[in-house]
């Protein structure tokens, strides 16, 4: 025997049901926003984007926070930094570069890209994990609270 209040099949949508489409399609939205920007976004735009990555790109690629040598190549210089007994190093906190150059070095380590042959492929793929997969957690989670 069925409950009274067990929908069937043909049943209209309940409020709820409805909610919860348009939740979903808002959080599938949100993310399809964010990723195709960030598809679009040129690499190393801005002196302070350009500090972090050199962070990243010197801590994998020569083992120190130190950036003199990245920040001599072309695109690479910043106005974020500050020396240091004769070195150069960003002026942004360490904590979050430390963890990008994490990916960034396993990204090198898996797929063999660096900054040197797929500097957008590479930035993009970084900030596709570091970013979009983090907010579509957060999304889905507070779906769930909600």
């Amino acid at each position: 025997m069925t409950s009274p209040h067990a929908e069937s099949p043909n049943a209209p949508p309940t409020d709820s049901r409805v909610a919860s489409v348009l939740c979903w399609a808002l959080i599938l939205v949100s993310l399809s926003v964010s990723t195709a920007r960030l598809m679009q976004a040129r690499p190393l735009q801005s002196a302070n984007d350009r500090s972090r990555w050199c962070t990243v790109r010197a801590l994998v690629e020569q083992g120190t926070y130190r950036i003199d040598d990245v920040r001599r190549e072309s695109g690479w210089d910043t106005i974020d930094l500050v020396r240091h007994e004769g070195h150069f190093y960003s002026t942004k906190p360490p904590l979050f570069p430390t963890i990008v150059a994490g990916v960034y070095w396993a990204v090198r380590q898996s797929i063999g890209w660096t900054f040197d042959t797929h500097l957008a492929e590479v930035t993009r793929l970084i900030l596709t994990l570091i970013n979009i997969l983090p907010t579509a957690a957060a999304l889905v989670v507070l779906y769930g609270l909600l």
